[in-house]
């Protein structure tokens, strides 16, 4: 399901799919669970649904040279 949702928001534009650190799995997994804030590291057509739909909680910042995005549903 997860993929199938990756896959939609990135249209045709191709997947850089890398291993997610701790760092990454801490933020996007354990906080989002918790906080209900929706985190993503280097995915822009992620960023830019988040932007869409985040309105005033959307947040944007560079991360080791890629684009990282969160927003509070």
């Amino acid at each position: 399901m997860l993929l199938f949702f990756v896959l939609a928001l990135s249209g045709c534009s191709t997947l850089d799919l890398k291993p997610w650190s701790t760092e990454e799995f801490v933020d996007g997994v354990i906080s989002t669970a918790i906080s209900g804030k929706q985190t993503s590291y280097g995915n822009e057509a992620t960023c830019n649904h988040y932007k869409m739909i985040g309105g005033s909680s959307y947040r944007e910042w560079v991360k080791d040279g890629e684009i990282a995005c969160s927003y509070k549903r």
